[in-house]
């Protein structure tokens, strides 16, 4: 199954390419089953039956078409510090809707598999969808700063979701207490997309100040910062199965949440993942005295005892049980411009070796580095 997020326009043309030897098994085999087709005005998007063919409205998203101009583009100078925290950070489609964000996590292996962090809620916990039909977005952000506040940053911005995206997942975990969920995305992430494996920390005493990072309305990303501690707290939410979810509570003194924020992360002065939103208190609004809240990621390292409902599962395979791992420093190279790291690209380095690890350095730990990931890279695509 291939689904991709919304795609603008009144009308799609669609074109396949393949070898003359594949041609009659995609003729049999190929088939358009569901479209889903959006209208967007000042309230939110509206979907519509076509020509007879199912239309998916059960997962309408019910945002404001425009985001609150208090929110923060992350091209804004308040980012900067927060960058690789940025990088790691989508906002993902199901069934071709917008749902939430997620963060793309590190594991203690650093063998950059494709985890997803989110919210349980955004998916009620993984019962009954379609994880073929899950698309995550990458680098979908306005390209510049629009001023907090300003009618232009409530506006629609010029980021586009189709840019740089990976189709397909598989659920691997989920916890309502926490309101955690973790998916992996069927293909690796490419290297052109500069996607930061990020670090967390299942430490159990406050996060104190840091930074959240999200898509409010699935559209573009954005930062919301905390100066203060962060409280201990424990809430409901209006969703069927939910019961009280244990993390953290706080009021952001730039930026707040919104719907489609959900699921995505708060990260500590350490740029480790400490959370992930879960709701707000007092509406969406900028008054700024709303109580933004995390469900708990060191409630969720051990969730419910299970492979299926707990972190630790997944995201320590090596079975070291570390409080805390750092991102994983990811070296890019592409000596011939094809977007992907070959055996191609191994070959051109030697013959003219560069920093490729971030250190400011050239030595054998560059090389190591490139080996290493397309290792991993290969592995990824063995996989089941």
């Amino acid at each position: 199954e291939l689904w991709t997020p919304p795609i603008a326009g009144e009308s799609l043309e669609v074109y396949a390419e393949m070898d003359a030897d594949d041609w009659q098994d995609f003729a049999e085999g190929f088939g358009i089953v569901r479209i889903s087709r959006g209208f967007t005005n000042d309230l939110m998007p509206r979907l519509a039956q076509i020509d007879g063919l199912v239309v998916d409205d059960t997962d309408a998203p019910q945002f404001t078409a425009t985001q609150l101009s208090c929110n923060i583009d992350v091209a804004c100078p308040q980012a900067d510090p927060w960058r690789p925290q940025v990088n790691s950070v989508v906002a993902y489609f199901v069934n071709g809707f917008g749902v939430c964000s997620g963060a793309l996590v590190n594991n203690t292996a650093g063998n950059e598999r494709p985890y997803i962090l989110t919210a349980w809620h955004c998916l009620s916990g993984g019962a009954g969808i379609n994880f073929n039909s899950v698309a995550a977005s990458f680098n979908y952000q306005n390209s510049f700063c629009r001023p907090p506040g300003s009618g232009q940053s409530g506006g629609p911005g010029n980021g586009n979701p189709l840019q740089q995206v990976l189709f397909g997942a598989d659920f691997r975990m989920s916890h309502n207490e926490s309101d955690t969920l973790l998916f992996e995305m069927e293909d690796p992430v490419p290297q052109s997309f500069n996607a930061e494996f990020i670090g967390w920390s299942r430490s159990s005493t406050r996060p104190g100040p840091g930074a959240g990072v999200h898509h409010p309305g699935v559209e573009e990303k954005r930062i919301s910062i905390e100066n203060n501690n962060p409280f201990f707290t424990n809430w409901t939410l209006n969703v069927s199965g939910q019961p009280i979810i244990f993390g953290w509570g706080m009021l952001f003194d730039e930026g707040v949440l919104e719907g489609g924020s959900s699921g995505s992360p708060y990260f500590d002065a350490d740029g480790r993942v400490r959370g992930v939103a879960s709701g707000v208190g007092g509406g969406f609004n900028c008054s700024g005295n709303q109580t933004q809240v995390y469900g708990g990621f060191d409630v969720a390292w051990e969730g419910g005892g299970t492979n299926s409902t707990r972190l630790r599962t997944w995201l320590d395979p090596i079975g070291s049980n570390p409080v805390a791992i750092d991102a994983l420093s990811v070296c890019t190279f592409d000596g011939n411009s094809d977007g992907l790291l070959t055996t191609e690209d191994i070959y051109i380095y030697e013959q003219a070796p560069v920093d490729v690890d971030g250190d400011g350095l050239v030595t054998d730990d560059d090389l190591d580095c490139l080996v290493d990931r397309l290792r991993n890279e290969e592995q990824d695509l063995l996989r089941p």
